[in-house]
């Protein structure tokens, strides 16, 4: 992926990978990715394959890799009624 350029979201966290690999990360909204693909402003766009088939990128992409490089995370909030209901084991846990 030497020098290819690489839709990504405008944020930094999303420029890690491709900056690693040595391809050319280039922000684009995800509104214009499909005319993006199309004109070849990028060659190439990063999304969860579920993203790539609900908006038809096949149509205008050729291959698919799949990296696993993004990992999802869960965030716990409490407010603070919840908070002091847990014991301080429980609180340690979540902090």
């Amino acid at each position: 992926m030497q020098g290819m350029k690489l839709r990504v979201a405008n944020a930094s966290l999303r420029r890690i990978y491709p900056d690693a690999i040595g391809a050319n990360a280039t922000p684009v909204s995800f509104g214009k990715v499909d005319l993006a693909l199309q004109q070849g402003v990028v060659e190439g766009q990063e999304n969860p394959i579920t993203i790539i088939d609900s908006n038809k990128f096949y149509e205008v992409q050729n291959f698919v890799a799949r990296t696993d490089h993004i990992t999802s995370s869960v965030v716990s909030v409490f407010g603070g009624l919840m908070w002091a209901k847990l014991s301080a084991d429980e609180q340690e846990l979540f902090t």
